[in-house]
């Protein structure tokens, strides 16, 4: 196997309101930096300033590129800037490879919700839906290896397009990201409560606002404890209003909880922390996900979690949540009151937590990850 190889990362993604994939591979990138030295890194990025601190590294250089994902200009255009860069394999941190690229590749798969869930672009365009299953399945046809998030994800993957790529998925889980919490006391905690305009104990939810998220159905179900407990509790909805989905604001316009909403908007990295521990829980709603971040840095930072029962959820956080059924917003309900409520069940959480924590790390998925790209580069 060649030890000294050209790595390209498709990290595009990378930025600060990126935050699924976009975490996931500037966290992969910078453990790829510490772990393998000897390798040269290609980073083709539109934004070449998350590159600035390693600017003095020989081996890592960054490639400027215009070309926003899911676009024709990724499909027609952005193969020309992986051309002549001597690139041992290309690593796509997502399915959207484009069709005309014919080195070798590896690419990972987070979740297949667009079949379930399609965007407001899919939805408008039949062309789209289509494109979306033909780059998907070209992909897995054409990948030297593919990393799927979550066994959850990889039997999606298999059940959704057949077993003709299995042989070669290997499920890899990220890890939990250091957001920078070593500084914050309690009057910081305090001022951030003020700061916020929070003035009693908080639900917490952050993320993207789209159908899957299940926003609504926590609205459901937020209604229902605000009935129980006499407006005890304030709903933190973090992640930024989409207007394509207006259905989330008339669901709480409907049921009369304006003034119980807190809405921050895009929440930063080293904010994340902040809100999660002075949250009384976190809620994770989602009909699916391929492996949900949110929930690992919830207990990571000490919340209390409510988690769906859907997608990958359970099979990431095992015993450190509490779950419920997403369809069913009175079941919602009752399990966020137990979380709420229940000393019982915050110790038990606690306890499962640290076991949890301590199966996931960005520097095992990384050695994971290299191992497979370092196969895929000398054809194996």
């Amino acid at each position: 196997m060649k030890k000294n190889i050209t790595i390209g990362i498709d990290a595009r993604m990378w930025g600060d309101k990126q935050t699924g994939i976009g975490r996931y591979v500037s966290s992969l990138s910078e453990e790829f930096f510490k772990q393998a030295p000897e390798n040269n890194f290609v980073l083709f990025m539109r934004d070449i300033k998350y590159l600035d601190k390693y600017a003095h590294y020989k081996n890592i250089r960054s490639v400027k590129v215009n070309e926003r994902w899911y676009s024709f200009g990724e499909q027609i255009t952005l193969p020309a800037h992986f051309l002549n860069k001597n690139l041992d394999v290309l690593f796509v941190p997502h399915f959207n490879v484009p069709l005309i690229w014919r080195g070798k590749f590896v690419t990972t798969i987070h979740d297949v919700t667009p079949l379930f869930f399609p965007g407001h672009l899919q939805k408008a365009s039949s062309i789209r839906s289509r494109a979306f299953r033909t780059v998907f399945s070209s992909a897995l046809k054409r990948a030297q290896h593919i990393i799927a998030v979550s066994s959850y994800t990889r039997d999606q993957v298999i059940k959704n397009f057949g077993r003709s790529s299995s042989d070669k998925i290997s499920v890899i889980y990220e890890g939990i990201s250091d957001l920078g919490d070593k500084n914050i006391t309690e009057n910081i905690l305090l001022a951030h409560r003020i700061k916020s305009g929070i003035t009693k104990p908080f639900i917490f939810f952050v993320g993207v606002w789209r159908p899957h998220k299940n926003i609504t159905g926590l609205l459901e179900a937020f209604a229902l404890i605000k009935k129980r407990f006499g407006g005890k509790y304030l709903l933190v909805l973090g992640g930024e209003e989409d207007p394509r989905y207006p259905e989330i604001r008339s669901t709480w316009e409907r049921l009369g909880l304006e003034n119980d909403i807190v809405r921050p908007g895009f929440i930063p990295d080293n904010e994340l922390p902040l809100w999660y521990k002075t949250s009384a829980a976190v809620v994770i709603p989602s009909f699916v996900e391929g492996f949900g971040l949110v929930g690992l840095e919830a207990i990571k930072y000490g919340s209390f979690v409510a988690a769906s029962s859907g997608g990958a959820t359970p099979e990431v956080l095992k015993g450190a949540a509490a779950y419920f059924d997403p369809q069913d917003p009175a079941n919602m309900a009752q399990v966020i009151a137990g979380v709420l409520q229940s000393e019982e069940e915050q110790v038990r959480q606690k306890e499962e937590a640290g076991k949890v924590i301590s199966l996931y790390s960005w520097e095992k998925s990384a050695a994971q990850t290299l191992n497979i790209l370092r196969k895929a580069a000398s054809g194996q």
